[in-house]
């Protein structure tokens, strides 16, 4: 009973048996909640990326950013810098965090049923988002590791290790969309 049928017999008893339309159980719909489940994973994970680098803010400007002072009333250029840095990489990773739970699903409609096989595409999907966790994974755990005194030191190599996770993250989210795009599967 996975897919809709012409037989008004049937479809009645599909109605009766899958609470009005949505059936729990259904190979489809169970493989559309794992989809959204990952992703949603990925992007807590990017969520947990974001609030380290806010931590390592804080950090940062608690240990090098010095009060202002009458002699000293603005802040040093450089350790302003670094911490505009801090904050650019939190906004970008957060950009790909809000792309991710964003990314689209294909909708349970009787037009798709014709053209794509649905359940096919949504372990496509799968496959797609759980790549997204490891790299999701990598950022959170990259973030985890960083203190304010690497940062201080050389905030370019410190912010370097995130470009390959993210990069990564940014391809699979546009395979998954063109993915979605293909007309036929």
């Amino acid at each position: 009973m996975d897919n809709p049928s012409d037989n008004p017999i049937v479809r009645g008893l599909q109605l009766l048996t899958t609470g009005w339309g949505y059936n729990f159980y259904n190979r489809g719909n169970a493989a559309r909640a794992d989809d959204l489940l990952v992703r949603e994973k990925a992007a807590h994970q990017l969520g947990e990326a974001a609030a380290a680098l806010s931590a390592l803010e804080v950090a940062y400007r608690r240990q090098f950013v010095p009060n202002p002072t009458r002699e000293n009333p603005y802040p040093p250029a450089d350790a302003m810098e670094r911490l505009r840095a801090i904050g650019g990489l939190k906004a970008r990773i957060s950009d790909v965090a809000v792309r991710i739970r964003g990314a689209a699903t294909p909708t349970q409609d009787r037009i798709w049923f014709r053209l794509r096989n649905e359940q096919t595409l949504l372990y496509q999907l799968l496959t797609f988002d759980q790549s997204l966790i490891a790299a999701a994974q990598q950022v959170s755990e990259l973030a985890r590791t960083l203190t304010a005194a690497s940062w201080n030191q050389d905030p370019l190599a410190a912010a370097s290790q995130f470009d390959l996770p993210l990069q990564q993250l940014d391809s699979t989210t546009r395979e998954r969309t063109e993915l979605l795009l293909m007309p036929t599967l």
